[in-house]
């Protein structure tokens, strides 16, 4: 897998990645620096958009879009500071500040807003509007430090987070059921006088000042609290330690989500959501794997980045590395995917570039990998040919595999889909 195109211009190591796509159809990159910056990049023209600084280096970087106006924002954390800095992305202009440990920033069922999920001291998890400041929501007692958390895209939704303790150096991924969350805040706006539609609420001073932003607006008295005390919706997917612990978390967006992380021990782990059982360990890094990314489409495929200076794809259905991306000459700590029928992988590393590779080639050599076993099927099966007379079957590496058909001509990528439906008029016919 080679590079599309190198952006350089950090001066300092590059810690994480975030895409998006503009309303313009413009797909935009913001990658995050030891540098105290945040730069913009566009993989349309591969040009570079602008910089925006910061009073300290920053450690994770998202861009969220507002539904209801198309705004973009840039949201980023200053580790040393606890600090989140919310900015307009096509201006650069700071909108919000919040103090916190960011865990997570985007869209997930429970609000109809992007959200900021917030690490408070070492115990609470805040769901806050990226638009206005609001606390929306608070899960309150037993967490452990929590570093990283994500939100299954379903209809009964799942808090998947990871954690860290220090003192005895253990290292978790768990889950927390939201599902009897869905619809219980709908419309309700912390601050504005509504009434809690259900869960517990507490005084404001009670909470931690980690809630508090410095856009001068008057707190709310009272915000939503959610009690911990079913420990039945806190499942314990993986503990470790520094050993093998956990470095990075994705959830798929596949029909069947899965959770997917990264590991200290060079190993990338597959997770049932529904069973909260391993399912897979991709193991081909030589050394930590720093971030997990997922494309969904009808080839699912699972990008990892490691301190090996690769960027590796996956199948995700086999396990097997379908592409090695080489070019870093340091740690490749941050890689996404971009959306869309044409994605990208876009990869950022110590060595201050951000490289963009191309996968569409591998997806469509997967895709025929497919197609030619079906084909194979419905041969076999009778469906397709008949066995007098035989058709060959050209990949894109010109590798052969023969065929039946009635008519002798040579079957190409091209026209295999003109046989595969009218192999599949022929399967329905034969049920009628």
């Amino acid at each position: 897998m080679q590079a599309e195109h190198v952006f350089e211009g950090h001066t300092g190591r590059i810690f994480s990645i975030a895409l998006c796509t503009l309303a313009d159809g413009r797909k935009v990159a913001a990658s995050a620096s030891h540098d105290r910056t945040v730069r913009l990049w566009c993989l349309t023209t591969f040009q570079h958009i602008r910089t925006l600084t910061y009073t300290d280096f920053v450690w994770r970087v998202f861009i969220v879009i507002n539904p209801s106006t198309g705004k973009p924002y840039i949201v980023a954390y200053v580790s040393t500071e606890d600090k989140i800095q919310v900015s307009d992305l096509e201006t650069g202009e700071t909108v919000e500040i919040f103090y916190g440990r960011l865990l997570f920033s985007g869209s997930i069922p429970l609000f109809r807003q992007p959200v900021i999920i917030n690490a408070v001291g070492d115990e609470d998890i805040s769901f806050i509007d990226v638009s206005n400041g609001e606390v929306l929501r608070v899960l309150h007692g037993g967490f452990e430090k929590v570093f990283r958390a994500v939100v299954s895209h379903s209809t009964s939704p799942i808090l998947v987070f990871t954690t860290w303790n220090a003192q005895n150096r253990r290292s978790t991924i768990q889950t927390y059921d939201l599902a009897d969350q869905v619809g219980a805040y709908k419309g309700y706006r912390v601050g504005l006088g509504d009434s809690c539609d259900a869960g517990l609420t507490t005084k404001w001073d009670q909470m931690s000042h980690s809630h508090l932003s410095e856009s001068g607006r008057s707190e709310p008295d009272e915000v939503n609290v959610s009690h911990i005390t079913d420990r039945s919706k806190l499942k314990l997917l993986f503990e470790g330690d520094s050993r093998d612990g956990v470095t990075s978390l994705v959830i798929t967006l596949t029909s069947t989500p899965l959770i997917v992380s990264g590991h200290y021990d060079f190993v990338v782990r597959l997770w049932s959501i529904e069973t909260k059982q391993l399912l897979m360990s991709l193991e081909g890094h030589s050394d930590y794997v720093g971030s997990v990314a997922a494309w969904k489409g009808r080839e699912p495929i699972i990008v990892s980045g490691s301190t090996d200076g690769t960027v590796k794809a996956w199948n995700s259905q086999t396990g097997s590395v379908v592409a090695t991306g080489e070019g870093h000459n340091r740690d490749a700590w941050a890689v996404a995917v971009t959306t869309g029928p044409r994605p990208l992988i876009v990869s950022g590393s110590f060595d201050r570039t951000v490289r963009v590779w191309d996968i569409n080639p591998i997806l469509a050599d997967l895709n025929w990998a497919r197609r030619k076993g079906f084909l194979l099927f419905l041969q076999r099966s009778g469906f397709l040919a008949s066995p007098a007379t035989a058709v060959k079957i050209a990949d894109p590496h010109h590798q052969q595999l023969d065929l039946h058909h009635q008519n002798n001509s040579l079957l190409t990528p091209s026209t295999a889909k003109v046989f595969e439906e009218e192999a599949l008029c022929r399967i329905v016919a034969s049920f009628l």
